[in-house]
């Protein structure tokens, strides 16, 4: 073999195993349903999205910087009520100090394993002996809930109180539950189709009262959709 082609192979693997090549070789993952059961008047009513979750081991790491390289893709829940009305779960990190992803994790292992434990977690939720496994999620794990007021006005979103649906859509609305089920399906698209406009740089317009004035507040429509292209 010439010398040349065979020190350039060496230095390519060097680079793959020093980077994110090597690091995307070992990412393990899993997908889930998530499935929103409200009742209402009318009977049962429930919605749900196809996500996914992956996690790999961090190729360096610095003193401040996660041990792991966790990802995300999936769509919100969306949940059609009575009289055209509809709930949404959100897939938002950060929104009033929520961590989605944590969410998740802690609702298949409520220990929620150290990061570096992570990976063989996932390992095991993708394997295909946990297809079917199905957990509730917990009131402090539910994600943020939100409807639009009036479905055509993309500056209508309000937030929603999962311990009291009925102050949002009527009496004897009621949020269930929440589960989570491993699966191996298609991931969820379209949510886009159920959501009114957004403005020109993707955000919807949300009213809060801060300090006795009524200001609006922004929801991107990342906080509806990541990783699951236009």
């Amino acid at each position: 073999m010439n010398r040349r082609v065979f020190t350039s192979g060496l230095v390519a693997l060097a680079a793959l195993l020093t980077t994110g090549g090597c690091r995307e070789m070992f990412r393990k993952r899993f997908r889930f349903r998530m499935t929103v059961e409200v009742d209402t008047p009318q009977g049962l009513r429930t919605g749900s999205s196809v996500m996914e979750m992956s996690a790999a081991m961090a190729a360096f790491k610095l003193p401040d910087s996660a041990a792991v390289d966790l990802r995300f893709k999936g769509e919100a829940v969306a949940v059609d009520l009575s009289g055209g009305q509809m709930l949404f779960a959100l897939i938002v990190d950060g929104f009033q100090g929520r961590n989605f992803q944590a969410d998740i994790i802690q609702t298949f292992d409520p220990s929620y394993p150290h990061e570096e434990k992570l990976v063989s977690l996932f390992a095991k939720l993708g394997d295909v002996g946990s297809l079917g496994r199905t957990a509730v999620m917990r009131p402090e794990n539910v994600p943020p809930l939100v409807r639009f007021r009036d479905i055509r006005d993309p500056k209508t979103v309000e937030l929603v109180d999962p311990n009291d649906l009925g102050k949002s859509f009527g009496a004897s609305v009621k949020l269930k539950r929440i589960t989570l089920t491993v699966v191996d399906e298609p991931l969820t698209t379209g949510i886009e189709k159920r959501l009114p406009q957004p403005d020109s740089k993707g955000f919807f317009g949300m009213p809060m009262q801060v300090e006795g004035e009524i200001k609006i507040a922004a929801i991107s429509i990342s906080e509806f959709k990541k990783g699951t292209g236009k």
